[in-house]
This record gives structure tokens, C-alpha cells and sequence, in this order.
């Protein structure tokens, strides 16, 4: 077999002195790679038209809508029939009001503009408005399909402008599980009132993280992406065509995710709880381990994942893993997660261990998998335990370092992961220190064997 190291891509994290484990043994330090969902501002839009669908019929379907008009209300706080990540906070609750927006967790106001006043909005048709059950005004909310597939929607119907009550406008709030998207769903009813002054758009956790749509054309169409304090228009003759759909999606790109770094406390997993190792034998080298099935579906570029495989030479890939062998995965193999990524072989006789487990309880699940006392080919040393960390919900991917012993055998591995597609990459790039690493780049990097 050819154990020589082979040229990598471009995402090198080059260990080049053995002053670097060296540094985590005197200061027991834990380097954390995370990568979370992004900010609203960098969620992907898309826009399609469909076939505008009533949410619920009868027991299905809850009524928020108590009287004969709202004017400037909110409804009650709702319990959301699952978790939804929105910008990488968990939420379980959400209120919408009277004046054509929701918030998740506990509505702020009754404003006629909500994005420029207030956070975590989703505001489909914000503005004066109000409803008038003579009308057939009423604002409603249901969940169909079944887990992991379910979809929340909020609905306001026969829905009109201050202070005439008629019935001019239908929009719907979806929420999905699992891809945690949001979309608007628009069906007019019959337009009269003439508004130059209507906010669409939502945003995070703060009002200038946020995404507007500019909507001024008959049909809504040609619409274009706003800022904070852009406004739509509506009118007998500008009003979105029936079946208008505008969809929000988290990152589906590895690309797109953010980056931290943090130190701690590393915590092993330990002998004797309920982990499943992965090395019952003596020396492992170029092998891979059997495929794991998750305890949670785990939304990854997009894509929701039930299985993940780990090989000895310190990466895992979601579904099964591919080329086991690999010393710089994230080249040819997709969706992998790299913590520290080369030609390395781990002996049972010194303590080499491979495993994983789940922590904690639903929603808040973790998988970890460890490498423990794991070292580079030939020597079987013990060098240096790390993991991968997977979390319930939030779906943050985390590669956390523990201390190593200080005896290194070579010095270069890959840190990153990537997507469907090897070009969609992260990379962390260092020289001189696990704990000042940067973006690797095209050419940022090259092989170095100590």
C-alpha cells in the first residue's frame, strides 16, 4: 500500500513544529471549529407560483379569531408542533397579529412595521390592517404531514386595510421541519384599497439582519431584494398573483456556513458509559468503521441526514463512507466532516480507541464521535484525541481537540468539510498555531512531513 501523503486541494491545516502539541499539553486547551447556521441576511430566496391552498378544514384547523374585528392585535402564543432553527436559535413558540406578520417566540407590538421595529419577524403583508368576521375574516393555524415532514402554517383570510375591514387579501406563514424553511403563499381576494407603504421580508436577531422584498409590478412579479426599509405596493392593480410563493431557505451550501473558535473543557467519552466503540481489535490503520444511525435527523447544506461513518483516518461522512483509505477526504469524498484528517492508525496497546454516543434527551440530543489516543502512520502513538459533535435541533457541527501527550510523528492533516460537492468547502489554515487559524484558500497551504 502507498503510504506516502498525497498532495491536498486546498485545505490544509499544516501542523508544521511539534511545538504545536506541545502548546496543548502545557496549557490543556481545546480548540472548537463550529459551523452554524447563518445569518437571515444570508439565507437563499427563491420565488415560485403555485396553487394558493386553504390551510385546514374544520377540527384540523384552529381559529385565532374571537370577535368581530382586530385592529392592532395579537393573537395568542402559539406552541409550535416541533423545533424550528431559524438563523441557529431553537424555537418552540410563535404569535402572530392582527397586522399581517408573526414573530417566533412572544409577539412585541402591534406595528405597522415590524422588521424595521422588532426581531425574529416574518412578514408576509405588514401594514395597517384589520379583519372583520362579516367579512369572512379570520386568522387560523394548522400542521399537516408527519414527522419528520411536518408543515405549520398560520393563515390570514378575507384580510383587509384599516379601516374598511373588506376582504382584499389571503396570505399564509408556512414553516417546514426538518429544512426549517419558511415560505409566504399569497391568493388575492378582491383588491380595492390603494398602499404604497407594505413590508415583506423577515429578519433575525437583530432588525438589520434582514431580507425585504421591493414588490411594485402588477403580480407582484419582477420583484426585487430590498433593504430594511424598502415597501411594497398594492392597488386594484398591483396585488400578488394567486398561488405567489416566496421561499427562504438556511444554508445549503457548506460554503455559506459561519466559523467560530473557542476554548474549554475537553470531555472524553469514557469506558463504561453507553458508548458504542468502534475498536475492538488491536491496530487499526486505513480502516473504516461501521455506519452509525443517528437518533435525529440532522439538517446538513441542506440536506437531512439519518447515518454517518467514520474511518480511522480522522474524518466521518454522512450516509456511509466512501473511500476508507483517504488522507485528504474532503478531495474526492462528499458531505465529510474533517476534524483532523491524514494517515493515521490507532493501537488498543496504547489506550487507541474509536467510538461514539448520544447525549442528553430530545430536542437537545448530541452525538460525539471520538477518536482517543489516536496517532499518526507507523508509530500507532499515542498523539491526540478529538471529536466531532453533532447537535439535535441547532444542527451546529463541532470538531473539538483534547490535550495531547507531546510525542508527534508527523505534523500535516486536513481541517474542514464539505457538501454535496468537493468544491463546496471550509478549510482552516495554520503555520504556526491550532489556535490562530484562518480561511483556507486556493494555494494557501502546502504538504510538509516532519
Amino acid at each position: 500500500m502507498n503510504k506516502h501523503l498525497p498532495s491536498i486541494k486546498n485545505l490544509l491545516f499544516e501542523i508544521v513544529q511539534k511545538i504545536v502539541f506541545a502548546f496543548l499539553i502545557i496549557m490543556t486547551l481545546t480548540a472548537s471549529f463550529v459551523v452554524r447556521g447563518q445569518n437571515i441576511s444570508a439565507y437563499s430566496f427563491a420565488q415560485t407560483t403555485g396553487t394558493y391552498k386553504q390551510a385546514g378544514l374544520g377540527a384540523s384547523e384552529t381559529s385565532l379569531y374571537g370577535g368581530t374585528v382586530w385592529d392592532d392585535m395579537n393573537f395568542a402564543t402559539i406552541t409550535l408542533p416541533f423545533t424550528f432553527t431559524y438563523h441557529g436559535t431553537a424555537f418552540t413558540t410563535i404569535t402572530p397579529g392582527a397586522n399581517g406578520y408573526a414573530q417566533l417566540g412572544t409577539l412585541t407590538a402591534g406595528g405597522y412595521n415590524a422588521i424595521g421595529s422588532y426581531i425574529n419577524v416574518l412578514s408576509p403583508f405588514n401594514r395597517d390592517l384589520d379583519g372583520n368576521s362579516t367579512n369572512g375574516g379570520d386568522v387560523s393555524y394548522n400542521t399537516v404531514g408527519a414527522t419528520p415532514n411536518r408543515v405549520f402554517t398560520i393563515q390570514w383570510k378575507n384580510w383587509g386595510f384599516y379601516s374598511s375591514c373588506n376582504a382584499e387579501m389571503n396570505f399564509q406563514i408556512k414553516l417546514y421541519e426538518t429544512s426549517n424553511k419558511v415560505q409566504f403563499i399569497y391568493a388575492p381576494g378582491t383588491p380595492i384599497s390603494s398602499i404604497t407603504d407594505l413590508h415583506v421580508g423577515l429578519n433575525g436577531a437583530t432588525t438589520t439582519d434582514c431580507q425585504t422584498r421591493i414588490c411594485t409590478a402588477a403580480g407582484w412579479a419582477g420583484n426585487t431584494a430590498g433593504v430594511l426599509a424598502s415597501v411594497s405596493s398594492f392597488s386594484s392593480s398591483i396585488y400578488p398573483t394567486s398561488g405567489l410563493t416566496f421561499t427562504w431557505t438556511s444554508a445549503a451550501t457548506v460554503a455559506a456556513m459561519t466559523f467560530t473558535q473557542t476554548t474549554g473543557v475537553y470531555v472524553p467519552i469514557e469506558v463504561g458509559t453507553a458508548m458504542t466503540s468502534w475498536t475492538p481489535g488491536t491496530v487499526y490503520d486505513d480502516d473504516q468503521f461501521a455506519t452509525f444511525t443517528l437518533p435525529f435527523t440532522f439538517l446538513y447544506a441542506g440536506t437531512g441526514f439519518t447515518t454517518i461513518g467514520a474511518g480511522a483516518n480522522g474524518y466521518a461522512q454522512f450516509g456511509s463512507i466512501g473511500t476508507p483509505l483517504g488522507y485528504s477526504a474532503i478531495s474526492y469524498n462528499s458531505n465529510v466532516l474533517s476534524p483532523l484528517n491524514a494517515d493515521l492508525e490507532g493501537n488498543t496497546a496504547n489506550n487507541g480507541d474509536c467510538s461514539v454516543i448520544t447525549e442528553g434527551t430530545s430536542p437537545n440530543q448530541v452525538v460525539v464521535i471520538q477518536w482517543s489516543n489516536w496517532g499518526f502512520y507507523s508509530s500507532a502513538l499515542n498523539e491526540v484525541s478529538f471529536q466531532i459533535r453533532l447537535y439535535q435541533t441547532t444542527n451546529v457541527v463541532q470538531f473539538v481537540y483534547g490535550p495531547a501527550p507531546g510525542t508527534t510523528s508527523r505534523g500535516t492533516t486536513t481541517v474542514g468539510l464539505d457538501g454535496a460537492t468537493t468544491t463546496d468547502e471550509q478549510g482552516r489554515y495554520s503555520t504556526t498555531s491550532w489556535n490562530a487559524t484562518t480561511l483556507a484558500t486556493t494555494g494557501a497551504g502546502s504538504n510538509v512531513q516532519l
